[in-house]
């Protein structure tokens, strides 16, 4: 059943209001044990997979260099991480020809800051499954490569194809705006992955880490995530809600040490499951990022307005042949800016700001000029009307639409870009 969610009309009594405490301030805590680790997820990894290297205990905010040696071998490969305010970081490395099928490779990492050395995991390289099968649902073709997954799960898969066929469908109507048949391409088959989930969007194609068939509420969000990056991806590259570029990682966080790098596609998978009648699903998500100012600005402009501000935005961007990658973090938002606000009559561009202020950052009216003027064929941004959307540095929950919220542990997640994929990963 598709719950169809309409925007308020015009002149209904009601408040909309965006979050946007201050950051949580780090203390530093007495009781951190500053003791080197690193975390292997995968038992087994394929050759031309990634290997998942995840590490905590390691000094905060410093560099861990990470080895990666064949047994008996004496040369290794040696990657530098940046380890996050918390002493954590999660990352991969592609694991190419120059790493053999069938050899047991050693990991271990140093913590720069003190030259102390975690101790030694290993993992065995696999050779790759060179065939593939493929389920073919209405809009979405699945693709995967060992039999016996697909048949352990069969009931699920099958539920969530339709999902991806139902997901697809509700963004064509909301976006305004259809694509190609898409690809789910499922990762990880072989490799017993646990405690880490994968997702990334490409193209056309959505990354899905098999072990996410074990939980419905992260399956669902993964492949409506995943499928927002596609739909906007294919309108332009670049945009700044999407990874959380300069401004938006400012204020897409509600702590220092926890962020949430895409409130767009965000926000837009926890809209969408709740039009597909997954409320308590949405709610989950919501309830993690109160507090989160990106997400609560564009959730508040759905609640108020709808889609309609957002596929303006789109069929702006279109119109004028834009391409967000050309330019940087602060145009590329100041376009969104002028692009909402010309196209509606609404002041976007008030509303943004008040938001980023709060963070302490804002998007000057030179710039706001100088990209209006960028442009031919505007209307006018002389004389918006308030959106009457409220700002308040006071932490309030995104409102609720169910009382039964189900339980779910995120311990970190962290965005990493890899090979022109956006990577999400969730542990």
């Amino acid at each position: 059943m598709v719950a169809a969610i309409l925007p308020v009309v015009r002149g209904q009594t009601q408040d909309f209001t965006v979050s946007c405490p201050p950051l949580v301030a780090i203390v530093p805590n007495q009781n951190y044990v500053f003791k080197p680790t690193i975390i292997l997820y995968q038992n087994f990894v394929e050759q031309g997979a990634e290997l998942f290297i995840g590490g905590t205990g390691f000094s905060i905010n410093s560099t861990v260099s990470v080895y990666v040696k064949q047994q008996w071998d004496i040369s290794a490969i040696v990657v530098a991480f940046e380890t996050e305010r918390n002493g954590t970081f999660l990352q991969s490395i592609h694991v190419g020809d120059n790493m053999h099928v069938g050899a047991i490779y050693d990991v271990w990492g140093i913590d720069k800051a003190t030259g102390t050395q975690a101790r030694v995991v290993s993992v065995q390289v696999i050779a790759p499954r060179t065939t593939s099968s493929s389920l073919s649902g209405s809009r979405v073709m699945w693709i995967y490569h060992y039999l016996e997954w697909y048949a352990q799960n069969k009931q699920q898969v099958d539920s969530l194809i339709q999902f991806a066929d139902a997901t697809y469908d509700q963004y064509a109507r909301d976006f305004g705006f259809s694509l190609n048949p898409l690809t789910v391409q499922v990762t990880n088959e072989g490799d017993n992955m646990s405690r880490l989930y994968v997702g990334w969007a490409s193209g056309t194609t959505i990354g899905f880490s098999a072990n996410l068939i074990s939980n419905d509420y992260l399956a669902r969000s993964f492949i409506s995530h995943e499928m927002a990056n596609v739909f906007q991806g294919n309108i332009t590259g670049g945009w700044p809600w999407a990874d959380a570029k300069g401004i938006w990682n400012q204020i897409s966080q509600k702590a220092q040490k926890d962020n949430y790098p895409s409130p767009f596609p965000y926000a837009a998978s926890a809209r969408v499951l709740q039009e597909l009648g997954y409320g308590n699903y949405s709610q989950v998500k919501l309830d993690k990022v109160t507090g989160d100012c990106g997400v609560s600005l564009l959730w508040a402009i759905y609640e108020k307005f709808g889609w309609s501000p957002y596929t303006t935005l789109f069929n702006y961007l279109r119109q004028q042949h834009v391409n967000l990658s050309n330019y940087d973090d602060e145009t590329a938002t100041a376009i969104i800016m002028v692009f909402m606000s010309a196209g509606t009559g609404y002041d976007y561009i008030s509303l943004f700001n008040e938001v980023f202020n709060m963070r302490g950052v804002n998007i000057q009216q030179s710039k706001i000029s100088e990209v209006y003027n960028m442009f031919t064929g505007l209307p006018s941004i002389s004389n918006l009307q308030p959106t009457e959307i409220q700002v308040t540095n006071t932490s309030i929950p995104i409102p609720e639409y169910s009382d039964y919220l189900l339980p779910l542990l995120v311990l970190l997640v962290v965005p990493v870009l890899l090979k022109g994929k956006h990577y999400r990963f969730q542990a």
